[in-house]
């Protein structure tokens, strides 16, 4: 049912359009998912002024494991002047995300899976002036979490399995000096957010990216990000809402969400350089690390990972990527619609 209207909408916003203002888009997307969702293929459909001055969007993607995502949402980019609104609803369906145990030390053989299907709805009020970017938003997510359906490794225990609802609300402060935003080739971006899980626990997330030119066309991009959770001493976060680290989001080499715990640090550094207009190469470093104690953020005990990928472009855009990362422990191959930051 969820697909049936996801569709009809974009049925909708692909008609003609009514007035020189509005401007119907496609955008096919590869990826997306995890790593272990398999090769996946999506698509947003975007409309600029359906209504007066609101645009909206739908986008979809379904892999060839059956992990689905589908999510629709209106926007009303100048409110005011100074002033955005975004209205989003989401659906997911992940039927065999990886779950290791909690730790940085966890062994390869603790490997089990879960399905994680969540509905969640936010809006976001966001207000804009000389690079800033301060607002906040407010939702209900609702959560489901089972058996996995990965047959080569065993479910989590039924102990772990919970279907929770959250209220939650948070804000957010960016700062950005980029020179371009989907390719940045100079400038940094700067980002802090706090999202509150009502009754049950907080999260924290710093985000530094920094990109520094090596010639006309190469540059280096830098990225540090870290992740807290605070919780009370009787609600424990769900373990499916711990930060992790591994995967073509965070540490390229090792599986996706290999380790998993109350705090992580997350370190990037990639070099990017064009070989023709569409085609980028791209060599990266990846390091990070959880832990359970704030005091003991640092450097030490991080997991490591290298390899290289390639990026095909439309424009500024990237269309495709390929990762291959490389670690202690495996080879990883994944697919990616964007660059990782």
């Amino acid at each position: 049912m969820k697909r049936v209207v996801l569709f009809l909408l974009a049925g909708w916003l692909c008609n003609s359009s009514i007035g020189l203002a509005q401007e119907t888009t496609f955008q096919p997307s590869i990826g997306g998912f995890p790593a272990d969702a398999g090769f996946a293929l999506g698509g947003n459909v975007n409309r600029t002024r359906l209504v007066g001055r609101t645009d909206a969007h739908v986008r979809g993607a379904l892999s060839i494991k059956k992990y689905q995502l589908y999510e629709a949402g209106i926007s009303v980019p100048e409110l005011k002047r100074w002033l955005a609104l975004d209205v989003t609803g989401r659906y997911r369906n992940l039927p065999q995300e990886d779950y290791w145990g909690l730790g940085s030390n966890t062994p390869t053989t603790s490997r089990s899976n879960y399905l994680l299907e969540d509905v969640d709805t936010t809006a976001t009020l966001t207000a804009y002036a000389n690079g800033f970017r301060v607002g906040v938003n407010g939702g209900v997510v609702k959560i489901n979490t089972g058996p996995g359906r990965d047959q080569l490794f065993p479910s989590v225990p039924e102990s772990l399995q919970s279907a929770p609802r959250f209220t939650h609300v948070g804000a957010f402060m960016e700062y950005e000096t980029l020179d371009q935003e989907s390719d940045p080739h100079s400038g940094g971006s700067y980002s802090f957010q706090w999202t509150s899980y009502i009754s049950s626990f907080q999260r924290y997330s710093i985000d530094v990216r920094r990109f520094i030119p090596v010639s006309d066309t190469d540059r280096i991009g830098l990225r540090l990000q870290t992740l807290f959770t605070q919780s009370g001493a009787i609600e424990e976060v769900p373990f499916f809402m711990l930060p992790t680290v591994g995967g073509s989001r965070t540490v390229r080499g090792f599986n996706p969400y290999r380790f998993r715990d109350r705090h992580a640090l997350i370190l990037n550094v990639e070099y990017r350089r064009p070989l023709a207009g569409f085609l980028d190469v791209v060599a990266f470093t990846d390091a990070g690390r959880v832990f359970s104690n704030a005091a003991d953020l640092g450097l030490r005990h991080l997991h490591p990972s290298a390899g290289g990928g390639v990026r095909l472009k439309f424009g500024t855009s990237v269309f495709v990527g390929i990762d291959v990362g490389f670690s202690s422990e495996s080879q990883r191959l994944s697919f990616r619609s964007d660059h990782m930051f």
